[in-house]
């Protein structure tokens, strides 16, 4: 499977996805993601397997809750020509927050989110 381009609509809103992120990390002791890289002009997310693929028992039981389970891809954000390098440097302040336990802030999410470029959405990547 490869990754398939998402662009956040806001910074907030990338913090509301770490939030919601962040509760499942808790209640069910995930990781949520394999690896956060900056590749080129990309940063490529890759999910935890889990949740590219749930489980049957967990579908089931996201159901019986109603609510949805749905298999969630790998994602990446496109970033502006050049910009991998200060994204490097952002993405390791990001990952060092999320794994210490905490939830990046707005602003360093404001970063990268003014490094995002929607026009380079190319579709699905390797």
């Amino acid at each position: 499977m490869g990754f398939v381009c998402k662009v956040p609509r806001s910074p907030e809103e990338m913090h509301e996805r770490f939030r919601l992120a962040d509760e499942v990390r808790k209640q069910r002791r995930w990781l949520i993601y394999e690896s956060i890289t900056v590749e080129g002009d990309l940063v490529k997310v890759d999910l935890e397997k889990t949740l590219n693929n749930p489980p049957r028992h967990l579908r089931v039981a996201a159901s019986v809750m109603g609510t949805r389970f749905d298999p969630q891809p790998d994602f990446y954000l496109p970033l502006r020509r050049g910009a991998g390098t200060v994204a490097r440097g952002i993405v390791a302040r990001i990952k060092a927050a999320w794994d210490s336990g905490g939830v990046p802030s707005v602003a360093q999410l404001r970063e990268l989110f003014l490094l995002i470029d929607p026009a380079m959405c190319v579709g699905v990547v390797p």
